[in-house]
């Protein structure tokens, strides 16, 4: 058992909450384990760094873009949030993305939304921060795949291909990788490697919702050297655009696709630790400032 976390406080205390259901003795009785260490990497790979200034640039520019050309819902949803606060609106302190995190916080806490908003428009600012953000992750395409997602493919690549060796040579101590992260490192990922997602997620038809509390990406390693592909314990088929642009095959109808097609995706995204200082070396600077988090702002 491996496990990894960001180095926010309450992605360790996820970390230990898992690893106390799946290692606790429902008995009560004592039982001895093995000590497990929750491993902490600074800067994180397991989050999309805006501490990069490249990555940064691109989102802003691309948030602005999108916002420049709402319409429909979209439109509607902010016009709505407007009238909601009246004279104490702000538009740099009230997009969809704040209404969206106050509305999240408050509903798994139990609470009721604000009393400036309803739950109506908790769900429409929720679907639109959705399409905002994933909009702004992959608008400049493999350049921005690249510098949001390419640690997190780098390490899990690794990953795979180590349990792969170790497999083939019937020697594979670790059975499970444990990743506690964010909402935005499932976005980050999935934006990157799945197009079914991504559509899903930017689509003004079939818009996706933001990855909820305790939402999951799962990623099997078969024992006949397939990858399976999960969100939410349901499998991902890998898209046929998707696999015809990185230069693999298709995929099988449960989500399985052959270790080496996935991995090539991976590998045309991945940054190792020095790549990604080269591309991003602000981020080094300031390690220590923040945490492993998202800044978005409204």
């Amino acid at each position: 058992l491996e496990v990894v976390s960001t180095d926010m406080p309450r992605t360790v205390e996820t970390a230990h909450a898992v690893l106390t259901g799946l290692m606790g003795d429902k008995s009560g009785a004592p039982k001895s384990q093995p000590a497990v260490v929750i491993r902490i990497e600074q800067p994180s790979p397991w989050v999309p760094n805006t501490r990069c200034v490249q990555l940064a640039d691109m989102m802003k520019k691309a948030r602005e873009t999108f916002r420049e050309s709402r319409s429909g819902l979209a439109a509607q949803t902010q016009s709505a949030i407007a009238q909601a606060f009246g004279d104490l609106y702000d538009p740099t302190a009230f997009g969809v993305l704040n209404v969206h995190d106050d509305c999240q916080a408050r509903r798994w806490h139990g609470k009721p939304p604000s009393p400036c908003v309803d739950v109506a428009l908790c769900d429409a600012a929720s679907r639109e921060a959705t399409r905002e953000v994933m909009t702004a992750l992959g608008a400049h395409g493999h350049k921005s795949w690249k510098l949001s997602a390419g640690p997190m493919c780098y390490q899990i690549a690794a990953k795979i291909r180590d349990i792969l060796a170790k497999s083939a040579s019937h020697d594979a101590p670790h059975k499970l990788m444990l990743i506690s992260a964010h909402d935005t490192s499932i976005f980050t990922l999935l934006n990157a490697i799945n197009t079914q997602y991504r559509d899903n997620c930017t689509s003004s038809v079939r818009s996706g919702v933001w990855p909820p509390y305790t939402s999951s990406v799962t990623i099997d390693v078969m024992r006949d050297r397939s990858i399976r592909l999960l969100y939410q314990f349901e499998p991902l088929t890998p898209d046929s655009a998707t696999t015809h642009w990185w230069g693999g095959g298709g995929g099988q109808g449960d989500g399985r696709e052959d270790a080496n097609t996935f991995l090539q995706r991976l590998d045309v995204l991945a940054m190792d630790p020095e790549q990604f200082r080269v591309q991003c070396p602000e981020v080094y600077e300031s390690t220590g400032v923040g945490g492993a988090v998202f800044n978005w702002g409204g």
